[in-house]
C-alpha cells in the first residue's frame, strides 16, 4: 500500500476563470445539482447541438457523467468513467483557460477512484469478502481510466482480483502494469507465477528472461524462468541464453546454478558437474547448488548402470555367438564401468552431505536428499551411514 501515500501531493486546489455559460448549461448545471443526470445530460447536449466547441458545456457534461459513475457499477460505471475523462479533454482542448481547471477534476476523480478503491479493499481483506475485492477492483479499474498512464491502479487491480480468486482476471492488469511501469520483480513474480499456473508457459519466458536482466541475483525469478523453459519444452534455448549469460558473468553463483540443472536436465551430466562445481565454489552455503551437484554425479552414475544393464544383456543374448576374446573384452568394459559407477556414488556423497546440514540449518524439508544420499550410500557399501538416515529418508 505505499503506491498510494504519494497520490495526496497530486490533489491542487480548483479555481479556473468563470467563464459565461449559455441559458442550456445553466439549466445543466441545477439538474445535476438536483442529482436529475438525465435531464442534465439533455440541457447540455442542447448547448452543444448550438455551440459543439462549447467548452464549458463539456465540462458540465464531464462532472455530470461523473457523478453518474459514482452512481453506477458494474460496465455502466466504466461507461460513464470513459464520458467523463473524454467530457473533459474535449473541454481542455476547445478553450485552454480551462485546462488547468478540468485537469484538477481529472485529478481529484482519479483520487476518489483510487481512494474508494482501498476503502473496498480494506473492508473485504477484513471481512474475508470476495464481493468487496471485486467492488475494489472496480474501483482501481476506474481509476485506470481516468489516468491510464499511472501504474498503481493497474497492480491493485490485480491484487484486488487475486483477492477474490479471480487469478487469470489479474493478468490482464498485471500485463498493463509491467507494459507501463518500470521493471519490478514483485510485479513480475505475479503474472509468471498465474502464466506457469494456467498453461501459458510461453508467455512466461519472455517476461522473465527479461525481468532476470534487471534483477540478476533474484533467485525466484531464476527459479521461476528454469521452470517455464522446462514447462514451455525450451530446453535447448534455456541452454544457449544461459551458456551466454554465464560466459558474461562467470562469477554468477546463480547463473551457474541454473546453467548447471539446465545442463541436467538435458542429461549433459559432465557440463552439468562443471558447472554446479563451479556454483558450489562461489557459496559452498548455497544449498540448492550441492544437491544438484550430488545428483548430477547419481544421475550420471545412473547413465553408468544403464550401460552396464545393455552390454549384460547383449552379452546373455549373443554369447553363443561370441569369440571368447569378444566375451573378455565385454566383461572387461563392465568391470571397468562397474568401478566408474561407485566412484560416482561416491562423489555424490560430500555435496549430497552438505545440501543435507545446510537444509536443516534452514529449517527445509530434506527427505529427497536423504533418499539420493541413503542411494549413495548403499551403493558404496557404507551399511552404517546408509541405516543412520534411513528414517530421513523415509524408508
Amino acid at each position: 500500500m505505499k503506491r498510494f501515500v504519494i497520490l495526496l501531493a497530486l490533489i491542487v486546489g480548483f479555481g479556473g476563470l468563470a467563464l459565461p455559460a449559455s441559458a442550456q448549461v445553466r439549466k445543466a448545471e441545477k439538474a445535476l445539482k438536483k442529482e436529475q443526470y438525465q435531464e442534465a445530460l439533455s440541457f447540455a447536449d442542447e448547448a452543444l447541438a448550438k455551440k459543439p466547441e462549447d467548452a464549458k458545456a463539456h465540462e458540465v457534461k464531464g462532472r455530470i457523467y461523473q457523478a453518474m459513475a459514482s452512481a453506477s457499477a458494474g460496465d455502466d460505471y466504466k461507461m460513464y468513467l470513459n464520458q467523463m475523462k473524454d467530457a473533459f479533454d474535449k473541454a481542455g482542448s476547445f478553450n485552454p483557460k480551462l485546462v488547468e481547471k478540468v485537469q484538477n477534476q481529472i485529478t481529484l476523480a482519479y483520487f476518489n477512484e483510487f481512494q474508494n478503491g482501498i476503502n473496498a479493499f480494506n473492508e473485504a481483506q477484513s471481512a474475508n469478502d470476495s464481493a468487496g475485492y471485486l467492488k475494489a477492483a472496480m474501483y482501481f479499474e476506474g481509476s485506470t481510466i481516468i489516468m491510464p498512464d499511472s501504474t498503481g491502479p493497474y497492480v491493485n487491480w490485480a491484487f484486488a482480483l487475486i483477492g477474490s480468486g479471480d487469478d487469470v482476471g489479474a493478468i490482464k492488469p498485471l500485463e498493463m502494469a509491467v507494459e507501463k511501469g518500470k521493471p519490478d520483480a514483485e510485479v513480475t513474480s505475479y503474472l509468471a507465477r498465474i502464466y506457469l499456473t494456467n498453461d501459458r508457459a510461453a508467455d512466461a519466458v519472455p517476461l522473465l528472461e527479461e525481468a532476470t536482466k534487471h534483477f540478476p541475483d533474484n533467485e525466484e525469478l531464476q527459479n521461476m524462468l528454469l521452470n517455464a523453459y522446462g514447462m514451455a519444452n525450451q530446453i535447448d534455448r534455456a541452454i544457449e541464453v544461459y551458456g551466454k549469460t554465464v560466459a558474461d558473468n562467470p562469477d554468477n553463483k546463480v547463473y551457474r546454478y541454473n546453467y548447471g540443472s539446465l545442463l541436467l536436465q538435458a542429461e549433459k551430466h559432465d557440463d552439468a558437474i562443471e558447472q554446479l562445481k563451479e556454483a558450489v565454489r562461489i557459496d559452498e552455503a548455497y544449498t540448492d547448488a550441492q544437491y544438484n551437484l550430488g545428483a548430477a554425479y547419481v544421475n550420471k552414475a545412473i547413465a553408468v548402470n544403464n550401460r552396464i544393464n545393455e552390454i549384460d544383456d547383449d552379452l546373455r543374448e549373443n554369447r553363443s555367438s561370441l569369440s571368447a576374446d569378444e566375451i573378455s573384452s565385454r566383461e572387461s568394459e563392465m568391470d571397468t564401468l562397474t568401478n566408474e559407477r561407485r566412484d560416482l556414488f561416491g562423489l555424490a556423497i560430500t555435496p549430497l552431505e552438505k545440501a543435507k546440514t545446510l537444509g536443516e540449518e534452514d529449517g527445509r524439508e530434506v527427505q529427497s536428499i536423504c533418499q539420493v544420499l541413503f542411494q549413495s550410500y548403499v551403493q558404496t557399501g557404507q551399511t552404517e551411514k546408509a541405516e543412520s538416515i534411513q528414517e530421513c529418508a523415509g524408508y
